[in-house]
């Protein structure tokens, strides 16, 4: 910003941005997006993925915009209480003649009100995959913030793995076996800062 005239004691200063100034000193994002977005304002699509929702305005699919062998598409289902009770991941897979979706994880959630309790693996019976325990969310009840803040350990049962509390309060879990959920940067983090749950797409 350049002073434009000459400014006395008494007299007003004007002043006018000079353009190179200010885009000098910036360099490229690299995190910039594309973004489109549908009526309802949910985000349909980036430059990656696409993504769909219901008439609840509730997300059931994000798949890539040009799938290739070994990339993944993930879909969800909702009961009543819009809660979230089932994640299947799909892997895009050269099945005998054909190229298709083959599901390679089936994950179900058992609930406590609003709060997951158990993830039980649809590929194999139900058996049990996670174990959440809950204490006091922000509210000093139960579930009067709908969990958020409460979350005190996750105990990963299909594998070897650790639960474990950050400086900020945020729990990970770490899963060691292969049927871990895995996002890229952010490996093995099943609950954010809020204990809701993350899910990434390699």
């Amino acid at each position: 910003m350049k002073q434009q005239g000459s400014a006395g004691e008494n007299a007003e200063a004007a002043y006018v941005f000079d353009l190179p100034d200010v885009t000098s000193n910036q360099g490229p994002d690299a995190c910039e997006r594309d973004f489109t977005y549908g009526a309802d304002g949910n985000m349909t699509g980036d430059e990656d993925f696409t993504y769909h929702w219901d008439g609840e305005n509730r997300l059931v699919r994000v798949e890539p915009l040009a799938a290739a062998l070994g990339d993944h598409r993930v879909r969800y289902t909702y009961d009543y209480q819009g809660r979230r009770v089932k994640r299947l991941l799909d892997e895009w897979q050269t099945v005998g003649p054909v190229t298709t979706w083959v599901t390679v994880e089936d994950t179900r959630y058992v609930y406590d009100g609003w709060n997951v309790v158990l993830e039980l693996d649809g590929l194999s019976s139900n058996a049990m995959q996670k174990q959440y325990t809950w204490g006091l969310d922000l509210s000093q009840t139960l579930q009067g913030a709908g969990g958020v803040g409460g979350l005190l350990a996750c105990r990963d049962l299909a594998g070897s793995g650790t639960s474990r509390r950050t400086p900020l309060g945020i729990l990970k879990c770490k899963s060691l076996g292969p049927r871990g959920v895995q996002a890229t940067k952010c490996r093995h983090t099943c609950h954010a800062m809020a204990t809701s749950p993350f899910d990434g797409l390699q």
